[in-house]
C-alpha cells in the first residue's frame, strides 16, 4: 500500500504535495514501509510546531502555517527555500517513524542528525550546496 497525502491547507503559493511526492519518490522502500498517510494542514491543534508523527495511525501532518506564512513571496518562488523548509519538517517525521519502535535511542536526536539524510537525494543538483551547509552548520554548532 503506498503512502496517501491529504490536503487542508490554504497554501496556495508553494506547491506543498509536489515537494512531498518529491522526498517520498526518492526514500528506499523501508523508509516508508507502513506508513499510512502524510497530512498537509495549516496549523496544529495542539500546538505541536512544525509537525507531528502520529505512531498509533502511522501518520505524519505537517503544519504549513509555522513553516511557510512567515516567509515573503520573493523566497515563496525560489522553490528551494519552501522546498528546503517543507522538507526539513517531513524528513524530521519520517526519521520518527523509521524508529517508532526503536527504544535505545534518543528519538528527537535521530531526527535531527537524520534529517538531512532523507533529503539529500531528492536535492538533485542542489545536493552539493545542501551538503555543504549542512557541514558547516555542524562545524559552528560544535564551536558555538
Amino acid at each position: 500500500m503506498s503512502t496517501i497525502i491529504t490536503e487542508s491547507h490554504s497554501e496556495l503559493q508553494v506547491n506543498v504535495r509536489g515537494i512531498v511526492d518529491r522526498i517520498l519518490r526518492f526514500q528506499k522502500p523501508e523508509t516508508i514501509e507502513d506508513l499510512n498517510e502524510i497530512a498537509l494542514l495549516d496549523n496544529s491543534i495542539d500546538d505541536r510546531g512544525f509537525g507531528c508523527y502520529r505512531k498509533s495511525d502511522r501518520r505524519i501532518e505537517i503544519y504549513l502555517d509555522p513553516i511557510l506564512k512567515w516567509q515573503p513571496w520573493i523566497l515563496k518562488k525560489t522553490y528551494l527555500f519552501p522546498f528546503i523548509t517543507v522538507a526539513m519538517t517531513l524528513a524530521h517525521e519520517l526519521d520518527h517513524h523509521v524508529n517508532r519502535d526503536n527504544a535505545k535511542i534518543d528519538r528527537e536526536q535521530s531526527a535531527e542528525r537524520n534529517m538531512f539524510n532523507y533529503i539529500y537525494p531528492a536535492l538533485g543538483v542542489f545536493e552539493p550546496i545542501m551538503k555543504f551547509i549542512h557541514h558547516l552548520s555542524h562545524r559552528l554548532k560544535k564551536q558555538g
